[in-house]
């Protein structure tokens, strides 16, 4: 597989190529290619010098839990975030902005949601026009996010009711310490009949 730009960014940073591992391997990565296809308000925040300068959603497909729990139609249980950000997400100088670290967070999680959502798709388990959005996000700010630097957020499918998702997600330096936990609860859309 070739990689994006974004990827052989990652590739060259030592902790993040560990992490990351052989790009062949992985059940999911993101983007694939040089243009993403990315919501208009992420795409403006990959243009913002000393912003967001480079972003990689990747994922091992996760064996059947033996906890007993049943997770359904969704295969892919976790999921890894890299983001290089820079100093013009700041609230204080140096400090990454608290609404900056929650958009990263609804990030982490809806691209968990919404790959499981496209895959369930893919296998014709859920309409065609199905799709997942954000209905609760909760975030607990443990230290202060100095910037610039890489970040890595990981999501964790905790348990699914229904067309509810309960998703885990901390935020994390380079050495694994959580400066950020949260929750997201999101849920599977369903198309709606047109009104003429």
């Amino acid at each position: 597989m070739s990689a994006s730009p974004d990827v052989n960014h990652f590739l060259s940073i030592p902790w993040c190529a560990s992490l990351i591992g052989d790009i062949d391997k992985l059940d999911y990565i993101y983007p694939q290619d040089e243009s993403p296809d990315i919501d208009l308000f992420h795409r403006r925040l990959l243009r913002v010098d000393n912003g967001m300068s480079a972003f990689m959603i990747f994922a091992k497909r996760a064996p059947q839990p033996t906890d007993g729990s049943d997770l359904g139609i969704f295969a892919i249980r976790e999921m890894s975030l890299l983001v290089d950000v820079g100093v013009n997400v700041s609230g204080w100088e140096g400090v990454c902005h608290g609404g900056f670290t929650s958009f990263l967070f609804d990030m982490a999680g809806g691209w968990l949601g919404q790959a499981n959502v496209t895959q369930a798709i893919a296998g014709g388990k859920i309409l065609p026009t199905s799709g997942s959005m954000t209905k609760k996000l909760e975030v607990e700010y443990l230290a202060p996010v100095l910037v610039p630097r890489v970040l890595m957020l990981k999501s964790k499918l905790n348990k699914i009711e229904g067309r509810n998702i309960d998703i885990a997600i901390t935020l994390e330096d380079e050495r694994g310490k959580i400066l950020s936990r949260g929750r997201m609860a999101s849920i599977i859309t369903q198309p709606k009949k047109a009104r003429i």
